[in-house]
């Protein structure tokens, strides 16, 4: 079913099927979380702990 007869909407094809995960696979994930410094702030730091980082007021690239 198509919501208007315009050719450019083609018919789109199935998702594949989702894989499981193994039962024994390392379940954990990453999250990250960025936010604009505050106009006129000045002060920076970097930290890591363990398995966290924590950065403010410094520049993220890829």
């Amino acid at each position: 079913m198509r919501a208007t007869q315009d050719p450019a909407w083609a018919d789109l094809e199935p998702s594949p099927p989702l894989v499981k995960m193994d039962p024994d696979a390392n379940q954990a994930f990453e999250v990250a979380t960025f936010k604009p410094q505050a106009p006129g702030e000045r002060s920076s730091a970097f930290l890591i702990n363990g398995g966290n980082s924590i950065g403010r007021g410094v520049t993220a690239r890829t």
